[in-house]
């Protein structure tokens, strides 16, 4: 005999709440007349539109291959983007290393000239000092 399907238990301040009791929840089995007829059309269409049982399915299987045909041209599609682009992408690489070497010799030449302002504040903090003296 199969038992009711419960409904979720609820915990309020931490107490669970009691299991239904026997009988409770059935509205929850309850199966819709309205619900079985559309599920029963659906597969009468299906059928029909496959052939007329399991057997046949000519309309299903064709379906199958435009979808299929349609998704084999996007892929294509989509290849042939991603191949095109690489050109791009090697344009893009040949930039960047062009670019970093560029920031290297900045910072090169920033390093040289803040060593440069550096001795020459000291030597004229050095002859201030002299001068004051």
């Amino acid at each position: 005999r199969a038992l009711p399907v419960p409904i979720a238990l609820a915990t309020a301040g931490g107490r669970r709440a009691a299991p239904p009791r026997r009988g409770e929840g059935k509205e929850d089995m309850a199966v819709d007349p309205g619900r079985i007829e559309s599920l029963e059309a659906r597969v009468a269409l299906l059928e029909e539109a496959g052939g007329g049982g399991a057997g046949g399915g000519g309309a299903v299987e064709a379906a199958v291959a435009d979808v299929r045909r349609d998704m084999l041209q996007k892929l294509k599609a989509v290849r042939d983007a991603w191949t095109s682009e690489g050109g791009d992408v090697e344009a893009l690489r040949a930039q960047l290393d062009e670019a970093r070497s560029e920031r290297d010799k900045l910072r090169a030449k920033v390093e040289q000239q803040e060593y440069r302002i550096r001795h020459l504040i000291r030597s004229l903090e050095e002859e201030e000092r002299r001068n004051a003296s």
